[in-house]
């Protein structure tokens, strides 16, 4: 996935960025247009929170997986439903069908012990 898109999906998710850019609005403009810009010390800045997001995804989708027994995909579905990620919206980021996404989630709940997706969430951010 492209720089471009990638960045977009931080800024117009519920993460860090997204909450970054609600009290600065004019931050997810800038941080695209250094992204096509010919500014070195710009472009380093958006690509570090690019990597920052990726790293601190990867972080809580290793707790995750290591506290319910999640696969990857289990627990990265799971992340993603903590920041407040619709199914239809997690199948389009991952690439995927709504109905595996749905599949992954009962499987989690499954794990997790939980019957509805809000214990679910709650049950999640609990170790997060």
């Amino acid at each position: 996935m492209a720089d471009k898109d990638r960045l977009r999906q931080l800024v117009i998710g519920d993460g860090a960025v997204a909450a970054y850019s609600k009290i600065y609005p004019d931050a997810a403009e800038r941080l695209f247009l250094a992204l096509d810009g010919d500014d070195p010390i710009m472009r380093a800045l958006s690509e570090s929170v690019l990597g920052a997001q990726e790293l601190r995804q990867a972080a809580v989708t290793r707790v995750l997986a290591d506290e319910f027994g999640l696969t990857t995909a289990e627990a990265a579905v799971g992340a993603m439903l903590c920041t407040g990620a619709n199914l239809r919206d997690i199948a389009a980021a991952r690439g995927a069908a709504v109905a595996t996404v749905r599949n992954q989630v009962k499987s989690v709940m499954a794990k997790a012990g939980v019957r509805r997706q809000p214990e679910l969430v709650a049950r999640l951010l609990a170790y997060l």
